[in-house]
């Protein structure tokens, strides 16, 4: 299993042999706004004197148990889908594991 980032000749033998079959199944979990995440300016600036800012943000334990709630069925769907190998996608972002992706645009 090519459970860390692998490259070449690893990644090579890890994709011809879950070519067919691969499924994604990504949880779109929304947040309740909280006044302690916050854009602050920073004391750096830019190259045209503007500051920059600072991004305060962190995960309430609603928003962390809904992330782990959506985990935790969507591996029972694949459980009872008939999935062979289940990789959920702990630990690859910020906790919670995977919240870090913004659908609109890049990874924060």
């Amino acid at each position: 299993m090519c459970a860390a980032i692998c490259s070449g000749a690893a990644l090579d033998a890890f994709l011809k042999g879950k070519a067919r079959g691969l499924a994604a199944s990504p949880a779109i979990c929304e947040e309740m706004p909280s006044i302690e995440n916050r854009f602050e300016l920073a004391s750096e600036k830019d190259e045209f004197g503007f500051p920059l800012i600072r991004i305060i943000h962190t995960f309430t334990p609603d928003a962390v148990g809904l992330w782990k709630a959506a985990l935790d069925e969507g591996v029972e769907i694949a459980k009872g889908a008939g999935a062979k190998e289940i990789m959920p996608a702990r630990g690859r972002h910020r906790a919670p594991a995977s919240a870090g992706r913004h659908h609109h645009g890049d990874e924060a």
